[in-house]
């Protein structure tokens, strides 16, 4: 039996975001793609299936060397442009489902770091779909 760690409350976008910003970058570079959305259903979708993943479970993990520089797709959600960032989360562009442990999507909520997420290629392919732009590299 193994014990699995859930998601703590506190883990959640919150529901006052009104807007989100998804960028693909290298760490340091300039901005590869950039959208901003301003739909309140389809933030709040993408802050949905962000709040569904689970978070990764302590174990040792042998993980392959990638890029330095690879892109990141990254989702900042706010409540108006220009305003504090509510929570921003991040996945390796290169991360294809079903993800692994070493493809992790990093969070932060009102600048707290929490602990990574599996399965985040599944939210930068459905966002990819629903915003019909290219995000995975």
């Amino acid at each position: 039996m193994q014990w699995i760690i859930p998601r703590p409350r506190g883990e959640r976008i919150s529901s006052r975001a009104r807007l989100l910003e998804v960028t693909v970058a290298r760490p340091g570079a300039a901005v590869l793609v950039k959208r901003t959305v301003t739909d309140r259903r389809r933030v709040l979708r993408i802050a949905a299936m962000i709040d569904s993943l689970q978070t990764v479970q302590p174990e040792a993990i042998n993980f392959p060397s990638y890029p330095a520089n690879a892109p990141v797709v990254t989702f900042t959600f706010r409540v108006v442009p220009g305003g504090p960032v509510l929570a921003h989360a991040s996945e390796p562009a290169y991360a294809t489902e079903p993800t692994t442990p070493c493809d992790l999507m990093t969070i932060a909520i009102e600048g707290r770091r929490w602990t990574p997420l599996l399965d985040g290629a599944s939210v930068v392919h459905a966002a990819q779909q629903m915003l019909r732009i290219k995000l995975q590299r």
